[in-house]
């Protein structure tokens, strides 16, 4: 089709109307849009993502099953474990265990959890040179105390000493959590 001056692009490309409804997606919203193409992909691949079943268990999965905060069974070879107990004993052996990451959010009832450090956290000094409480950054006026550290893991109970490097602030609270459990 050949132009002259004289045409206008309304005259060219048809209405003006026709245009605009090429360029918003055939004149839908966009929320229109979203529920037409989720629509056709339901109608195409004939369920929702959301149906979809995951079968068998995921190595978070199982980590949180079988892993314990200290480990026995060092003794015992690689081969002769099952995937489950391989997968757990490699993740405990990846742990920095000198020092422990403290989460102090309980202290007021007693409570204290307590996780090794991981290699992140041992390049950045997290438990060592910044305080071990999960959510402080404080880098000074650390104590490090060994701490007798009692807890029961699958029907049995355990005691070990942790050491943590804690600022001021979370020391009274390691120290009130101490008291109350005493």
């Amino acid at each position: 089709m050949a132009f002259r001056r004289s045409d206008s692009i309304a005259e060219a490309y048809g209405s003006a109307s026709r245009r605009d409804a090429a360029m918003r997606g055939s004149g839908m919203t966009r929320n229109e849009r979203f529920v037409r193409s989720e629509r056709d992909r339901k109608r195409y691949y004939g369920r929702d993502e959301s149906d979809r079943v995951v079968k068998g268990k995921t190595d978070a999965d199982v980590l949180r099953e079988n892993f314990e905060f200290l480990r026995e069974d060092d003794d015992v070879p690689l081969e002769e474990m099952s995937y489950e107990e391989k997968l757990t004993r490699k993740h405990y052996d990846r742990m920095f265990k000198e020092y422990a990451i403290a989460n102090l959010s309980r202290y007021r009832v007693g409570l204290l959890g307590l996780r090794w450090c991981t290699e992140d956290e041992v390049r950045t000094g997290k438990g060592s040179r910044i305080c071990a409480e999960e959510h402080c950054e404080r880098s000074h006026e650390l104590m490090t105390f060994e701490v007798p550290f009692s807890y029961e893991e699958k029907g049995l109970k355990k005691t070990t000493l942790v050491k943590l490097s804690l600022c001021s602030k979370h020391s009274r609270r390691l120290r009130k959590v101490v008291n109350l459990s005493d």
